[in-house]
């Protein structure tokens, strides 16, 4: 879900500050990053109140709310980089030859752009998959792996089952990189 969420809304920033002219894009940029400064579990608590209201607390789709927040900001600064590299005159040609805009993002822009996506994806599943300590606070009845195998790992204080817990939590992650 945070994948989903952070590629389809950080894209869509993106690919907007890319190619349209806006006021203060400089400090939307400078904001994106400012953003990206503020770890996860600092804006647990607030998000817990915000999910209680929603319906979505101790849920992953929750949680996964709270870890796109962080992972927009990075997906629509890396984005519009991405995107800015791309040139616009190949867009241009696309509609010059009858493609509408939506034709021309899906069919010449977003095929270049998808190394790009891909390493955004990366960033976000990495940032979700090993944050243990916003999941603690948002999902305690309902944990991620990393919070079993941490709460495993602190209640016994045996290096084995820290080893293994670390096997086990990093082949994911090696799998989708």
């Amino acid at each position: 879900w945070t994948i989903l969420i952070s590629l389809s809304i950080g894209s869509m920033a993106g690919y907007s500050l890319a190619r349209f002219r806006i006021k203060f894009k400089k400090q939307i940029n400078m904001s994106l990053l400012l953003v990206r400064m503020f770890p996860a579990v600092a804006v647990a608590i607030p998000m817990l109140v915000i999910l209680i209201r929603m319906g979505f607390s101790n849920t992953m789709f929750g949680l996964a709310i709270v870890y796109s927040v962080g992972n927009i900001a990075l997906t629509a600064w890396i984005t519009n980089s991405i995107f800015r590299g791309i040139s616009v005159e190949l867009e241009e040609a696309s509609l010059v030859f009858g493609a509408n805009r939506i034709q021309t993002f899906f069919k010449i822009t977003l095929p270049l752009a998808f190394p790009g996506l891909v390493a955004c994806s990366m960033y976000a599943f990495l940032a979700a998959w090993n944050d243990s300590i916003t999941a603690l606070i948002l999902a305690n009845s309902n944990p991620t792996l990393s919070l079993l195998i941490y709460k495993a790992v602190g209640s016994s204080g045996e290096i084995q089952l820290a080893a293994a817990g670390a096997v086990i939590l990093i082949t994911p992650a090696l799998i989708f990189t």
